[in-house]
């Protein structure tokens, strides 16, 4: 985090703290979309342009910067050995919850204790039907998601076969740390940019293991089948 905290501190300083931080979580989440994916089968020219805007607002050495971030979110995932919410923690440590969106992202134990509430039936589930569905309506970054992806693994289940998740939030940054976290934890899963009130979906992004995993065809036949 300390490395972290240096380099991001030192970048482009005629920007907000937020600003620089919204630009590398959404350059970070288009990399992912438009080219992790096999096939490229999610590439959107749209959102390859927004790209070029964004990393045109900065110096080359900035832009060099963006990956070597990435890469120490990646480190941090490891360090923790189980799904942890360690952008959203992130966020919340550069005060950029309270200060702009009057946002509090869940805390882990919390979420913890609400996915350990919930697990009973998850074994049961996995083993009728081959996986398990989970939805958040407001999934923030997606703590309370990547509890429940810790506990499939605690069961001893592989998430990127047994769980597909959906994730909503109206803020579009929230979903895109969601879908990054997601991605990296190699978790099915499908991220809406939208209002789960108004039933609206303005965006979706979309990891790798699920169009990895074929489950776009998974979930159709478990839903003409169910």
């Amino acid at each position: 985090k300390k490395n972290f905290n240096e380099i991001f501190s030192q970048l482009d300083r005629s920007k907000s703290r937020f600003q620089v931080f919204s630009d590398f979580i959404t350059c970070s989440a288009i990399a992912y979309q438009n080219h992790a994916a096999p096939g490229r089968a999610s590439y959107s020219e749209k959102l390859e342009s927004e790209y070029m805007a964004l990393v045109g607002k900065y110096p080359k050495a900035d832009v060099l910067q963006f990956p070597v971030l990435l890469n120490i979110i990646v480190e941090l995932l490891e360090a923790y050995g189980s799904p942890h919410d360690v952008i959203g923690d992130m966020y919340m440590s550069f005060d950029f919850g309270s200060k702009y969106n009057a946002q509090h992202f869940t805390p882990i134990e919390i979420s913890n204790l609400m996915a350990e509430i919930a697990d009973s039936s998850v074994t049961e589930m996995i083993q009728k039907n081959g996986f398990i569905t989970v939805s958040d309506p407001a999934c923030g970054a997606g703590s309370t998601l990547l509890a429940k992806v810790n506990k499939v693994i605690d069961k001893g289940f592989n998430p990127a076969k047994t769980l597909y998740i959906e994730g909503v939030d109206i803020d579009r940054l929230c979903a895109l740390m969601c879908f990054i976290q997601m991605t990296l934890w190699n978790v099915p899963a499908r991220i809406f940019v939208g209002d789960t009130l108004q039933n609206t979906k303005r965006e979706v992004w979309i990891t790798t293991a699920y169009m990895r995993g074929n489950w776009a065809s998974r979930l159709n036949h478990y839903r003409v089948t169910d």
